[in-house]
């Protein structure tokens, strides 16, 4: 609870960037309760094993320490598919929003494709936004000229599936 007015406790989203976005999935279905929408922007995906690939095998004695402990994808499959979040997605009761831009160099989009596919076919509440060109860092915290959501209003609206946009908001893909 918050003692500051302006402040809604009865509707909380939760926004995350990259590993950020990750994190707010994983609340979300650790605490399904807790969070009333959220947005993702350039999520990491919800597949450990793509994860681990991208970012961690790369480093030998950080991936020799996690095969160690719990075996690599291949050695160990079901470790790996009880902590992907993919394989939890029917905890999610809230609207999803996630946006992603085309150039981003970290996350690779097809992630955030396959997220929003996903969560539609385990009938969710989400949309997906996909802005060309655009990269990670110009996406989530550089607005720009460029960018078309820029000065826009995003809202998500409980219920409501695939909303239509308001005029100059993008839908689907940009």
């Amino acid at each position: 609870s918050s003692d500051l007015k302006q402040i809604d406790t009865e509707r909380v989203g939760m926004l995350g960037h990259s590993m950020g976005g990750g994190v707010t999935l994983s609340a979300l279905l650790a605490r399904p309760d807790l969070i009333d929408a959220a947005v993702f922007f350039a999520p990491v995906s919800g597949d450990a094993r793509l994860n681990y690939k991208k970012w961690t095998e790369s480093n030998s004695s950080r991936a020799a320490a996690i095969k160690a402990a719990y075996g690599s994808p291949e050695e160990n499959p079901e470790f790996w598919d009880g902590i992907s979040a993919i394989n939890y997605l029917d905890r999610i009761a809230v609207p999803v929003m996630i946006h992603h831009g085309t150039a981003d160099d970290s996350v690779p989009v097809e992630w955030s494709e396959d997220l929003d596919t996903r969560l539609q076919a385990a009938g969710k509440d989400t949309i997906l936004h996909i802005y060309k060109v655009l990269g990670l860092g110009g996406l989530a915290f550089r607005p720009t000229s460029r960018a078309p959501w820029a000065g826009r209003p995003c809202r998500l609206s409980p219920g409501a599936g695939r909303p239509a946009a308001s005029p100059g908001q993008p839908t689907g893909t940009a």
